[in-house]
């Protein structure tokens, strides 16, 4: 995967974390590492941001800032097999 692709996938998350904290943010090297690694897996942009928006509704009102990109990987982690199996049986259907 190119590292532009990279950037661009890694800058939309950032973009996201930003907007919910309503400023300027900047990943931890151990969040860098794990949107790349998302990216290599070939995980959607789209399903990362979905479990960003689901994490930061069942998080307690109480809690400000932003969420760390760590507390999403189970989560993302999850969605991914569910999207990867059922690309797996639409493809023997």
């Amino acid at each position: 995967m190119s590292e532009r692709g990279l950037h661009g996938y890694v800058r939309a998350v950032e973009r996201a974390l930003a907007a919910l904290d309503d400023r300027p943010i900047v990943l931890s090297p151990r969040e860098w590492n794990l949107l790349s690694d998302w990216f290599e897996q070939g995980i959607p942009l789209a399903l990362i941001l979905e479990s960003l928006d689901e994490h930061m509704e069942s998080r307690s009102k109480k809690r400000i800032g932003r969420p760390k990109l760590g507390a999403l990987r189970e989560a993302v982690g999850e969605a991914w097999s569910v999207m990867a199996q059922d690309r797996v049986l639409g493809e023997g259907h």
